[in-house]
C-alpha cells in the first residue's frame, strides 16, 4: 500500500522528521512513489507514524494525496487528490518507518509513505504563494521574502515546528534537508507551472549553511537588493572556518595558529583577501551565559590577532528597521577602507533610501 502525500503536509514531514520524530524521510526515485490505494488509513493511526504531520486530518483539513493513476484518484471527506506531481525524476521523498511502528499503530506492513522532495515543497510553496499574489493578498516583496525563508530552512542547519513554523519553536544543528543548487536544478526541469518564476527568482537568491533564522534575516538584509530589503552589501561567506591564504597556488589552506582556539567558524565573515570582517550572530539559545559571553571574548581576540574586525549581531539589532539600519551602517564603516568610494556612496544611499527602510521592515517581519 503505496500513499504519496503532497502540499503543505509533505512540508510538514519534511520538518518533522528532521526534528527528531519517528521516521526520516530519504530521497525516492519517482517511478517508485504514487498513491496507488483507494483506502487511506485511519488518521489516528497515521498520527503515530507522524504525529504533526497528520494529527489534524479532518473535513476542514483533509490530506493532500498525488495518484500516479487517474483511474485510482478518489476523492473523499478526507481526501483532496491531486494528478501528475509525481512523475517528475527526484521530486519524491520516502517516509522510512520502522516496521514496528507499523505494527503498534495497527497499519498495514506494506504500507509506503511517500512525500514531495525538499524542492518539489519549495515549488508547491510558490504555487500557494502565487495565488495570493493573484489575489492581492500577498505583495511580491513578501511572496519573495517567504521563499527565501522556506528555501533558507531547507537549505541551513535549523528546522522550525511543523505546527507553529511562525512560532519560536527551533531545532538547530540538524542536517540540511537541501541544497540551494538542488532546488534550482529542480526548478530548471519545471515548466508552465504556476509559480515557477517566483520560484526561480526566490531560489537564485539561496545559500547554503545558515544556521538560525536571526542568521538568515541577518544574511539577507546584507547581501539583497534594496527592492527586497537588503542593503546589496557584498555577499560574505557562511559558517566556514577562517584559513590562512595558501602562498602556494592550488595548494590547500592552512588554519590559523589561534591561541585560545584551535579552529574558529564565524557565522558570516569576509577573508582578508577582502574586507577581513567577521561577524557573529548571538542567538539568545546559544550565547546567554557567562561561559558563552566568555567564550565569545577569546574568539574576538583571536580574530584580532590575525587582522580580522569583529561585529556582534543580537536580536536587538533586527528588533526594528532603526537597529538594522544602524548595525549596516557600522558595517559599511568599517569595510570602507577597503571598498571602492563608489561602492562605499552607494550602500550609504541603499541605507537612506526610504522605500527600502519600508521593505526593510517586510524582511524583518518575515525573516526575522
Amino acid at each position: 500500500m503505496d500513499i504519496y502525500v503532497t502540499g503543505p503536509r509533505a512540508l510538514a514531514l519534511i520538518r518533522e522528521s528532521r526534528t527528531g520524530g519517528t521516521a526520516r524521510l530519504q530521497p525516492a526515485p519517482s517511478a517508485q512513489a504514487g498513491t496507488g490505494t483507494r483506502q487511506l488509513p485511519p488518521a489516528e493511526r497515521l498520527s503515530v507514524v507522524a504525529p504533526k504531520a497528520f494529527a489534524d486530518i479532518s473535513e476542514r483539513r483533509p490530506l493532500d494525496l498525488t495518484y500516479a493513476d487517474k483511474a485510482e484518484r478518489r476523492r473523499s471527506r478526507l481526501v483532496r487528490p491531486h494528478y501528475g506531481k509525481a512523475s517528475v525524476p527526484g521530486s519524491s521523498s520516502r517516509l522510512a518507518v520502522p516496521a514496528g511502528v507499523l505494527r503498534s499503530a495497527g497499519l498495514p506492513s506494506d504500507l509506503r509513505i511517500f512525500a514531495d522532495s525538499p524542492a518539489q515543497a519549495f515549488l508547491n510553496a510558490a504555487e500557494t504563494l502565487s495565488r495570493l499574489q493573484g489575489t492581492g493578498s500577498v505583495d511580491h516583496t513578501s511572496a519573495v521574502l517567504r521563499l527565501i525563508s522556506l528555501g533558507s530552512e531547507l537549505c541551513g542547519s535549523y528546522s522550525r515546528d511543523p505546527l507553529r513554523p511562525h512560532g519560536a519553536d527551533v531545532t538547530y544543528k540538524i542536517a540540511p534537508a537541501s541544497s540551494a543548487e538542488e532546488i534550482r536544478s529542480y526548478l530548471h526541469l519545471r515548466d508552465r507551472v504556476r509559480g515557477i518564476a517566483l520560484a526561480r527568482e526566490a531560489a537564485a537568491h539561496l545559500t547554503d549553511g545558515l544556521a538560525s533564522p536571526l542568521e538568515c534575516a541577518f544574511y539577507y538584509a546584507l547581501a539583497l537588493q534594496p527592492r527586497l530589503g537588503g542593503a546589496s552589501f557584498p555577499k560574505p561567506l557562511v559558517n566556514k572556518p577562517l584559513v590562512e591564504a595558501s602562498p602556494e597556488e592550488g595548494a590547500p589552506s592552512a588554519d590559523f595558529p589561534f591561541t585560545h582556539n584551535s579552529r574558529i567558524t564565524p557565522d558570516l565573515q569576509w577573508p582578508l583577501s577582502s574586507l577581513g570582517i567577521a561577524v557573529e550572530v548571538d542567538g539568545f539559545v546559544f550565547h546567554s551565559d557567562k561561559q558563552a559571553f566568555n567564550t565569545d571574548r577569546l574568539r574576538d581576540q583571536d580574530c584580532a590577532q590575525h587582522g580580522y574586525q569583529v561585529i556582534h549581531v543580537t536580536h536587538e539589532n533586527l528588533a526594528s528597521v532603526e537597529s538594522l539600519e544602524r548595525i549596516l551602517a557600522l558595517l559599511v564603516d568599517k569595510a570602507a577602507d577597503r571598498l571602492p568610494p563608489s561602492r562605499v556612496a552607494n550602500l550609504r544611499r541603499n541605507l537612506a533610501n526610504p522605500k527600502a527602510s519600508e521593505r526593510r521592515a517586510t524582511l524583518i517581519a518575515i525573516l526575522g
